[in-house]
């Protein structure tokens, strides 16, 4: 926001808090709730000036009480010079905290309530010396003792308020930040399951290498020249799968960042609670009507959440593109609990289940039975593959598969406790 729109509103938000007052002494002479709001801005807006502040709301002020004057009809030549002292007390109050505490940069809430206390008594001191010089006004004799403690009240609700606005942006920045990790970790998520993959096929790098140099040392020595041109079409062929793989990984990860992945872990239900609520998003991007229903057992911490939400997010991204195949509310579950040293994790959905000759490839890399016919674009295959190498290879542990087609189809996770929890 501009800085005169600014001033405009912090001055408009001070008049109408003056409208809420209490006369002192004499019926010119109010304490008003306007220094509260006027004491709050300030602070919260470190850019404006307090001098130009003060001007602003003595004016506003002042205009907003003639025009309630002129709206009653009680409005006097009289009436409105009475006003005139108390535009003095803006100006002075303005002047002190620019002093103290605007020309010093300077506003740390201990010592920010000192100052307003000092120039909330002293604007009001100004105040009744104009009233008691030029309007003949007469006070008793305990008035400073009254504005001092006036002056001390109104700076603690200032000082209350300004802790309050602080306290709210810091709940704002915290939900913020669990915000921008929770998308971080969704990404992250998406990239570890494609790394994963990358290093599993390391291996097979490393057996084409043996292949290669065993084939030149062959023809080096000329040993069974007869088998040369098998090993090279062998050769060729492994390194032709290892491109396919690599350009299915590609594909997968398309533009995300280059992050790490070492952190201080999380527990299963934050797991559960990140995974919830971005596949309940998914859920209502597609066409299909999905329902997604999450239950946990017993609590864990773990610092494997990564390679977790790699497993659930395929395996209920598969349940998800089985329920375009059906016309029904297809409801996907995903259970958890333990069974004597394992952690079990169930997912099961009510779509279009598994044809009984496909559930013995379903695990296998590049396998898949989603095609887009108009497109020609058939689905990359790597999902199942990455869930059952991450729950046998990374976790020791088993994945099963029940279906019947056109009814259900349930996928089972044992993972033994001691590969998921940390101590």
């Amino acid at each position: 926001m501009k800085k005169k729109s600014l001033i405009l509103l912090g001055a408009g938000i001070a008049a109408l808090s003056s409208q809420l007052y209490i006369d002192v002494l004499v019926a010119d002479f109010r304490v008003t709730f306007a220094l509260i709001a006027l004491g709050i801005f300030i602070y919260e807006n470190k850019e404006i000036n307090p001098i130009t502040m003060g001007f602003a709301t003595a004016v506003s002020v002042t205009l907003w009480r003639v025009t309630v004057l002129l709206l009653d009809g009680t409005y006097t030549v009289d009436a409105l010079l009475g006003f005139l002292p108390e535009v003095s007390f803006y100006l002075a109050y303005s002047l002190i905290v620019y002093h103290f505490v605007h020309s010093k940069q300077r506003f740390e809430l201990d010592r920010y309530f000192i100052i307003l206390t000092l120039a909330d008594f002293s604007a009001n001191v100004v105040e009744i010396v104009l009233r008691i010089t030029f309007y003949d006004h007469r006070f008793y004799g305990g008035i400073l003792t009254t504005l001092l403690v006036v002056a001390l009240i109104r700076t603690s609700v200032v000082v209350l308020g300004v802790f309050l606005l602080r306290q709210q942006r810091l709940l704002v920045v915290r939900e913020e930040h669990e915000k921008r990790y929770r998308r971080l970790l969704w990404m992250s998520s998406l990239l570890k399951s494609e790394i994963y993959w990358m290093d599993k096929s390391m291996d097979r790098v490393e057996t084409a290498m043996s292949q290669a140099y065993q084939h030149f040392e062959a023809i080096q020595y000329n040993l069974n020249p007869e088998k040369w041109s098998e090993e090279a079409v062998n050769i060729a062929g492994s390194i032709h799968e290892i491109k396919k793989e690599y350009e299915l990984v590609l594909r997968g990860v398309q533009d995300l960042l280059d992050v790490k992945y070492s952190d201080n872990g999380m527990t299963l239900s934050s797991i559960l609670s990140i995974l919830e609520e971005k596949m309940k998003k998914e859920a209502d991007r597609r066409p299909a009507d999905l329902k997604l229903k999450v239950e946990q057992g017993r609590d864990f911490f773990t610092y494997q959440h990564f390679l977790l939400m790699s497993i659930f997010r395929n395996l209920i991204n598969n349940a998800y593109d089985a329920a375009e195949k059906v016309n029904r509310q297809v409801d996907v579950h995903l259970t958890h609990w333990t069974d004597g040293e394992y952690h079990v994790f169930q997912i099961s959905d009510n779509g279009s289940g598994i044809e009984e000759d496909h559930l013995a490839h379903i695990f296998e890399a590049g396998f898949s039975t989603r095609i887009n016919y108009d497109t020609g674009e058939i689905n990359r295959g790597l999902g199942l593959s990455i869930v059952h190498s991450i729950v046998s290879e990374s976790f020791g542990g088993t994945i099963s598969v029940a279906s019947v087609p056109n009814v259900s189809t349930s996928f089972k996770i044992r993972i033994p406790i001691q590969s998921l929890e940390d101590h």
